[in-house]
């Protein structure tokens, strides 16, 4: 091990630089902001099934065991997945499950126990279980792939001190407010009036614990807000994650689908996700399987000489390939041109030094995305973006490929209804974020390759 750096600086100083680093003190906020939010309600769940709900002790210990076994056979699919996707995506998609768990204890009375009370206990506590196998792991190693290299005590220190403050305060925030709230209650009811006969059905009912509740859930959101900023290398976005996720966790619900009641868990209609708020459209693939399949085929291009006609031919027949299994592309192409070039790209890598590669992968994908309507901006941008990615993560030259990419822009635009300068500007503004994403020295690299006009100035937006 190097030796240990000396400083002079005082601890108090040393605690403070992770709060200067503007990505790390978002975590930092995150961190605090959802583990005093999931306390708030998490303590109080057993005091709540055996006080209000009138469950036997046995009964919760059950319960809770189901929630437990749960978690374990969703870690198999919460952390490949985060590996590929990132801890970021993967904590966005599993908290946000979570809040949702706490929000739906406030159905489980209307306004006491009814027929249906233990049905939907059984149900939130395999999700609870579900979403606790994505938070707990991702919440614990995001912190130390955020934090920089060498510096890792006094940033995995802060995010610890954040955590402690959060899950110290939220029980106690939320003892009081169950206090106060135990003599209070709200409701919604429906009421039909008939000759005779008066009829009234509790919509919504919240008294006691209902109301920590839906505070809890309220404040996650808030929480869940700050992570949307946070930015991680690697990830990528939760659609495609979530159908990722999908994927890995198929065995799975096909190994409890011949239990009673839980075999409608696993015929559940996922795309009734994209209608949750935060929870975007599931894509259908993931960005690893398209850029794998992009790889195979810029390597099977003519037989490695990597023409590029044969090598548009090969992408675009892959793009193709992949969107059958997406079926709706809508809004997606961004993600789909980032991540069909992205894969090709690095295929070729340094070897590819006068951008065959580059270029006949943009021309493959941007005429595969044109043929399904996807608008030139989102195209032309993602596939900015993924040829930049590519080479970076290939050890490319960041700013030849973006020459490159802008060079296949222009050629295209006549087919794309937009003028040369606005499928530049555009393309030249997705290489620029993903150079800014991937450090200094690339987007050095980008700025210095590209023409003043596309880098000083905000990208014009060609309309379709």
């Amino acid at each position: 091990m190097p030796a240990a750096s000396t400083s002079g600086r005082s601890a108090f100083s040393t605690l403070l630089e992770p709060l200067r680093d503007r990505n790390f003190s978002q975590l930092v906020r995150f961190l605090f902001l959802w583990s005093f939010a999931s306390n708030l309600a998490i303590p109080f769940f057993a005091v709540y099934m055996l006080a209000r709900l009138g469950l036997s002790l046995p009964a919760v210990i059950g319960l809770t065991m189901l929630s437990q076994l749960t978690s374990i056979m969703f870690v198999r699919a919460w952390g490949p997945l985060a590996d590929r996707a990132g801890s970021k995506t993967v904590l966005s998609l599993s908290a946000w499950l979570y809040l949702l768990v706490i929000l739906g204890w406030t159905f489980t009375t209307l306004p006491e126990r009814y027929p249906l009370t233990l049905p939907l206990l059984v149900v939130l506590h395999i999700f609870a279980g579900i979403a606790v196998a994505g938070v707990t792991p991702t919440v614990e190693t995001i912190a130390p792939k955020l934090a920089p290299e060498g510096k890792a005590t006094p940033f995995l220190g802060v995010a610890g001190i954040a955590t402690g403050m959060g899950a110290g305060l939220g029980p106690m925030v939320g003892g009081l407010a169950a206090d106060y709230f135990s003599f209070r209650s709200f409701a919604i009811k429906f009421s039909w009036t008939a000759p005779g006969e008066v009829f009234d059905f509790p919509a919504l009912s919240l008294t006691g614990f209902d109301f920590l509740f839906v505070i809890a859930f309220l404040v996650g959101t808030l929480s869940l807000n700050l992570l949307v900023a946070l930015r991680e290398e690697g990830e990528v976005s939760r659609d495609v994650a979530l159908a990722g996720l999908m994927t890995s966790a198929g065995p799975m619900a096909r190994a409890v689908s011949s239990v009673p009641g839980l075999n409608a868990v696993s015929a559940f209609a996922y795309g009734y996700l994209r209608r949750v708020p935060g929870a975007e459209v599931v894509m259908g693939i993931s960005a690893y399987q398209l850029a794998s399949s992009t790889q195979a085929a810029v390597a099977a291009a003519s037989g490695g000489r990597l023409l590029v006609g044969e090598v548009a031919r090969r992408v675009g027949g892959a793009l193709d390939a992949a969107i059958d299994e997406v079926g709706d592309v809508t809004g997606q192409g961004l993600e789909l041109a980032r991540h069909a070039i992205r894969g090709a790209v690095q295929v070729g890598g340094p070897s590819d030094p006068v951008g065959r590669v580059v270029r006949g992968a943009v021309l493959g994908t941007i005429r595969t995305l044109e043929g399904q309507q996807v608008p030139a901006q989102q195209s032309l941008r993602g596939a900015g973006y993924g040829a930049v990615q590519g080479a970076v993560e290939s050890g490319g030259d960041p700013g030849a490929t973006a020459v490159a990419a802008v060079g296949a822009a222009r050629e295209l635009a006549s087919e794309l209804g937009v003028t040369n300068a606005e499928a530049a500007a555009v393309m030249a503004a997705g290489a620029l974020e993903a150079a800014a994403a991937a450090g200094e020295d690339a987007l050095a690299a980008v700025r210095d390759a590209l023409p003043d006009e596309l880098t000083g100035a905000q990208p014009a937006q060609p309309e379709r």
